[in-house]
C-alpha cells in the first residue's frame, strides 16, 4: 500500500479504530470506537459490495460475482439497513454492532419480505449474535434470511482478490478486517 509501511496502519485504520470515549468517561462504562456506530458499517459495505464483485458474491451467496451492484441505504423508511440489487434481485442487510436485534423487528423484516421478493442477511455482532443462532434466522424466515456472522464477515472481507480490486478498495478491506478483529477482540 503508497505511504502505508509493514506492520503500521492505514490512515483509514487509524480513523475506524480510533478509540473516541473511554469507559471512564462513559456513563454506563463503555468505550467507544469509531467503528461502533452502524453507520460506519454501511459506508464500507457499500463500498465493497459495489467495488468488489466477489466480496458481494460470497455475501450475498450468489453463485456467480453480480454483473452490477446497486446499494440503498435505509430503503422503504428503514425497514432494513441496505438493499443491495445485483442482476435484478433485492437483498436487504440488516447490520448490529452492540444494539439487539428484537423479535419484533425481525417479524415486521420477514413481512415486508414476503410482499417485496427478496433475500435478508443479518450481519450480527455482540449481544445481537449471542441471541440468534444461524437456525433461529433460517427456520424463522423459511429460507429467505441468513446470518452472517463476525467470523464469516472477516473470512469473506480477507479473500477480496487484491489483483482484481482498486487498491482503494483493497485498503478499505484491510481496514474493515482490522475492524472485525478489534471487534472480536472486545467481545
Amino acid at each position: 500500500m503508497l505511504g502505508v509501511r509493514e506492520n503500521e496502519m492505514s490512515g483509514l485504520e487509524y480513523f475506524l479504530l480510533k478509540q473516541v470515549l473511554y469507559s471512564k468517561d462513559h456513563p454506563q462504562g463503555w468505550d467507544k470506537f469509531i467503528y461502533d456506530d452502524e453507520s460506519i458499517h454501511y459506508g464500507l459495505l457499500q463500498i465493497l459490495l459495489e467495488d468488489s464483485p466477489e466480496f458481494a458474491r460470497s455475501l450475498l451467496g450468489l453463485k456467480a460475482a453480480p454483473g452490477a451492484v446497486s446499494v440503498t441505504l435505509k430503503p422503504d423508511n428503514g425497514i432494513f439497513d441496505l438493499r443491495v440489487t445485483t442482476d435484478g434481485q433485492a437483498h436487504f442487510i440488516e447490520v448490529k454492532v452492540w444494539a439487539a436485534l428484537s423479535h419484533d423487528q425481525f417479524d415486521r423484516q420477514m413481512k415486508y419480505l414476503e410482499s417485496n421478493n427478496g433475500l435478508a442477511h443479518y450481519i450480527l455482532f455482540t449481544k445481537a449474535a449471542d441471541q440468534w443462532s444461524y437456525e433461529d434466522i433460517a427456520s424463522r424466515s423459511n429460507g429467505a434470511s441468513q446470518l452472517i456472522g463476525i467470523k464469516q464477515l472477516l473470512t469473506i472481507v480477507s479473500a477480496i482478490p487484491s489483483k482484481e480490486t482498486k487498491c482503494e478498495t483493497v485498503e478499505v478491506a484491510r481496514a474493515y478486517e482490522a475492524v472485525l478483529k478489534d471487534i472480536e477482540r472486545r467481545w
